[in-house]
């Protein structure tokens, strides 16, 4: 696929952030945690998990930064924006590492101290993700659009993506 195909602009692997934003949207979600495993029979949440930690530990290589605590700026240009972005992206990993590796089932992750605290980190993510994408109209009806499919979140029709993406956000409270 060429960079012209995919809805970001302003880095150089376009479809890899993409889909970074749409896994932090998954991770930082309890409700849609919840409904995974009630749909999946209460089973399913580490192949859930499997994919975003693939993601930021095989894709991105990631764990790297998560032992060492430093920021991926290497990535700034390819699936990164700003220092911000892998700051938070950082946060995300030292909580989601943990929360895999000491993990052996559904039960092991529900109940994981990494769990709330790798949430609350995703969510500050996709926020500052989402910020460097505010002006990308496109790319922000295609996140309201899996936010209202998957996340059960109806958009008020007088606001724009972007804005139905903040309000989202904050009625998923802290």
């Amino acid at each position: 696929m060429k960079n012209d195909d995919f809805m970001i602009t302003g880095v150089s692997v376009p479809g890899t952030r993409e889909r970074l934003i749409e896994e932090l949207l998954d991770l930082m979600d309890k409700k849609y945690q919840d409904k995974w495993l009630k749909d999946n029979g209460g089973y399913g949440f580490q192949t859930e998990m499997g994919f975003a930690y693939e993601m930021f530990f095989d894709e991105l290589d990631l764990a790297k930064n998560a032992k060492s605590n430093t920021t991926p700026d290497d990535g700034i240009g390819d699936f990164f924006k700003t220092t911000k972005e892998t700051y938070a992206i950082l946060q995300v990993s030292k909580h989601l590492r943990p929360l895999w590796r000491e993990s052996d089932d559904d039960k092991d992750f529900l109940l994981s101290s990494h769990l709330h605290p790798m949430r609350r980190a995703a969510k500050d993510c996709f926020i500052e993700f989402i910020k460097n994408e505010k002006d990308n109209k496109k790319f922000c009806d295609f996140i309201l659009k899996i936010i209202s499919r998957e996340h059960f979140f109806i958009p008020n029709s007088q606001k724009t993506s972007y804005e139905n993406i903040l309000d989202y956000i904050g009625l998923m409270g802290g």
